[in-house]
């Protein structure tokens, strides 16, 4: 199966939102620049009518949001929240507390979007954002996961989930009640406990990590990771160098299991730039808090 291709739209509610290749720096390595490079699907599925998941995949910020509560409000959601990020976050150089800051005002609007229209609207959250660094050995991506969205990275070979779903089931694995495998087929492993949308006070999740060159990640709502296996999430990025060709078949691969629900997908690599960088040098960018915290903590 080979899909079509759209460019330049944030979403495509009848299918496929095309790659971006815009380019956006991330760190230095050596004296030479390090670019992050990607490619960005998102698809209604086979099954769903309407496409409730939104990307949003600019320079240094890439972003995945699966909406819920019914068509219109989980559409509105997701959009309304990748949105609202964009604007907050586009073009500026981002500290963590910046980039926390912006998900809870992003939040905060959901909440009011809810109540003004008589209800509630819920959507997941999963992001990369770079932080500008001028020190060539600390640059760092800050990654954010709110619900069952998920961040991967591939380094030598392996694939590490680097964020934790927010769900049913996954308190059952980690009390020892199921196992992995049992989860898969259990009534309540669509329930996922914490959202935007859902309360004022917010549970971010949120690491530090260091890119390096070379590295590959994987950001993508459950759409793919719920019916694609890991194994085959980690033959797809290895096996496909360009990232155009990996997004391709990791979408291929959930629409051939059924694609029954909307899938999206952004693949973003760490390259070197091409040529010598005529930009003015980065700094640090204030923080008020600029120690990684262990994987798994709420900020």
């Amino acid at each position: 199966m080979s899909p079509g291709r759209r460019r330049g739209t944030l979403r495509d509610m009848a299918g496929i939102t095309g790659p971006s290749k815009t380019t956006g720096r991330a760190a230095r390595d050596g004296g030479a620049a390090l670019e992050l490079l990607w490619a960005e699907r998102t698809h209604r599925g086979l099954v769903r009518t309407s496409n409730q998941d939104a990307v949003l995949a600019r320079p240094g910020l890439f972003i995945v949001a699966d909406g819920m509560g019914g068509h219109e409000a989980g559409d509105l959601a997701s959009t309304f929240v990748v949105e609202r990020l964009g604007t907050l976050l586009d073009g500026r150089a981002a500290t963590r507390t910046m980039v926390l800051d912006a998900v809870r005002d992003a939040n905060a609007g959901l909440v009011a979007l809810g109540a003004s229209r008589g209800g509630s609207m819920g959507t997941t959250l999963c992001g990369l954002v770079a932080l500008p660094t001028a020190d060539p050995g600390r640059a760092k991506l800050v990654v954010f996961n709110v619900g069952d969205s998920r961040a991967y990275r591939l380094r030598d070979g392996s694939l590490v989930q680097l964020t934790r779903d927010h769900s049913v089931v996954q308190e059952l694995i980690d009390q020892g009640a199921i196992t992995e495998a049992e989860a898969e087929g259990h009534p309540e492993r669509h329930v996922i406990t914490r959202s935007l949308g859902a309360d004022e006070m917010l549970e971010i999740d949120w690491w530090l990590v260091e890119p390096r060159l070379g590295d590959r990640f994987l950001v993508a709502s459950d759409g793919l990771t719920r019916s694609v296996e890991r194994s085959r999430l980690e033959e797809a990025l290895i096996g496909e160098v360009d990232r155009e060709r990996a997004a391709d078949r990791l979408l291929e691969d959930a629409l051939e299991a059924g694609g029954r629900d909307n899938i999206s997908i952004i693949v973003v690599d760490v390259v070197l730039r091409a040529e010598p960088s005529q930009e003015a040098p980065i700094v640090d960018p204030l923080d008020d808090d600029t120690e990684p915290r262990p994987a798994g903590a709420s900020g």
